[in-house]
């Protein structure tokens, strides 16, 4: 297992390449270890179509030919983060790049694929019933013949194995992005707070349609009670302060919200990191004494509420005294 971020095993990056879309993309931290890749020459895997050595990306992507069997090679069950350095559900990636990536997913049943897109509009006309009829064609085609059985679309959607998510990384893209989520087929439905720019309420998203207090949490929501049909719900919960060169600082209180949000309606909750920025009151015990003990240390109460700027190793990943790193049980549904 490979990977340092902490809510997955391994990264996977079939295809790679991207573009800013909110605030979230800011300081985006793919980004600029692409342009450190680029700058090393690394061009079997990064390459000037996709990302430029200065400014980053150029709104291209690249299918990796190399990349794409890797799971295959990976016997030990791990959940793998599918394209940690791009969308997969970018505009400029075909279809056909997805039907790739999605037949290689079928093959590992013991693998779990993790799919987080900023983009979830274009995730549902992939996952729409005329596209699915069409891909699942094409997914069958590339299975080894004989081994694996009949891939059908109404038989094998949604992938036991596959789980889909969205960042939100403040209320407005939450209102936005979620609700298309909601939408989709999945074994597992998710969301990642990160960075966390801002207080965001999932039990009332305001969607940009008309329908308004969608709880995301419980399963009610009015674009489904229309028809009296069960509206389905988030199934896992992921937060995290920002980290690296201007990072933005996130409050305690917007972090404890979204946890007690979370346990009220008894979904996993995953706290990833307080990144650059931690408050006193939320620094491990041997931070706080190096702070404490240091020249710069806190002489007024205005310093107790206040971010400090000490790095993500430094910052942690407590909670009010606590590690929270909650998984989802996965239950297909349609």
């Amino acid at each position: 297992m490979t990977s340092k971020i902490e809510w997955t095993d391994e990264t996977w990056n079939p295809v790679i390449g991207c573009s800013h879309i909110s605030a979230g993309c800011e300081n985006c931290y793919a980004e600029k270890m692409a342009i450190r890749l680029m700058n090393m020459e690394c061009r079997g895997y990064i390459n000037k179509d996709v990302v430029r050595n200065s400014t980053g990306w150029t709104g291209k992507t690249a299918f990796v030919e190399s990349a794409l069997h890797k799971p295959l090679h990976w016997r030990k069950p791990r959940r793998i983060f599918v394209c940690s350095m791009g969308d997969l559900f970018h505009d400029s990636v075909p279809f056909e790049w997805v039907d790739q990536v999605l037949a290689i997913a079928w093959q590992c049943p013991q693998h779990t694929f993790q799919i987080l897109t900023k983009r979830p509009k274009r995730m549902a006309q992939y996952f729409s019933p005329e596209n699915l009829r069409y891909s699942a064609r094409k997914i069958a085609d590339l299975l080894p013949p004989g081994t694996f059985g009949t891939f059908d679309c109404d038989m094998n959607w949604p992938m036991e194995n596959l789980w889909l998510g969205v960042t939100a990384e403040n209320q407005k893209t939450a209102d936005y992005r979620i609700p298309e989520l909601l939408l989709i087929p999945a074994a597992v439905r998710f969301v990642s707070v990160e960075p966390m720019l801002g207080p965001v309420d999932l039990r009332r998203l305001d969607y940009d349609k008309g329908v308004i207090g969608i709880d995301s949490l419980a399963g009610t929501c009015g674009v489904y009670q229309l028809d009296n049909a069960e509206c389905p719900r988030l199934d896992w919960v992921i937060c995290g302060g920002e980290s690296g060169p201007g990072a933005r600082p996130m409050d305690p209180d917007w972090v404890r919200s979204l946890r007690d949000q979370c346990g009220e309606a008894e979904t996993p909750f995953f706290f990833k990191q307080w990144g650059h920025w931690c408050h006193l009151e939320q620094m491990p015990d041997d931070t706080f004494a190096q702070i404490d003990a240091s020249d710069n240390s806190p002489t007024a109460p205005s310093d107790y509420k206040k971010p400090w700027g000490i790095g993500k190793k430094a910052a942690g990943k407590e909670l009010d005294g606590q590690i929270w790193h909650q998984f989802p049980t996965p239950a297909t549904d349609s």
